[in-house]
Formats: C-alpha cells, sequence, structure tokens
C-alpha cells in the first residue's frame, strides 16, 4: 500500500519524529486515581476521580495498584467483592434458561 511506503520512507528519514508521534499517541502506562469527594485532599487535576474508593492510588499496567497499604489492599478487595456479586445477580436475572439453551446447542 502507498500509505506503507511512505511511513517506512520518512521513518526511516526522520527516526525521531516516528518515536515522538508514537509516544504521543499512545495511552500512558500509569494513571491517577483518587476518591470523588468535596473533602479528599490532594487530588491532582491529572486524578481520575472515582466515588468507590477513600484514597488516592497510582494504577498500571492490566489494572495492577501499586504502593498499597494493608487496609488500601481491603478496601479495593471489598469494592471487588461488591462488583462480583452485582454481577452474579446480573446473570441470575437472565434466567436459567438461556444458560441451558448454550448447553444443549
Amino acid at each position: 500500500m502507498p500509505w506503507t511506503i511512505i511511513r517506512k520512507i520518512i521513518g526511516a528519514l526522520f527516526p525521531g519524529v516516528k518515536h515522538r508521534v508514537a509516544r504521543t499517541m499512545t495511552i500512558p502506562a500509569t494513571i491517577s486515581i483518587a476518591p470523588s469527594r468535596p473533602d479528599a485532599k490532594d487530588a491532582s487535576p491529572e486524578s481520575k476521580q472515582v466515588p468507590y474508593i477513600s484514597f488516592e492510588a497510582l494504577v498500571g499496567r492490566n489494572s495492577a495498584f501499586h504502593l498499597l497499604t494493608t487496609d488500601q489492599l481491603d478496601e479495593i478487595g471489598g469494592v471487588e467483592y461488591r462488583a462480583l456479586n452485582a454481577l452474579l445477580w446480573i446473570v441470575l436475572s437472565v434466567g436459567p434458561s438461556s444458560f441451558v439453551m448454550v448447553i444443549i446447542d
């Protein structure tokens, strides 16, 4: 394709431009999340506001939380438990008959 050839030529002639464009067009490796309460302290404007935690956290690739205390890990575990419990009720509300039809097919 012509665009592939043009991209390779530009990449060979100007390797720094290709690297700079790739860095600006990708998702950052980590994000910061903070509680979305009015009394939340030290919430930076770059952080994502979420209502389900009471502390500021750093989230890396594959949603891995970094540098958490034991109490913060327990709080995150409670959030995950409530989310899984809600998912269970949603799946069960679909009805067992739809799952039986999938198994039979």
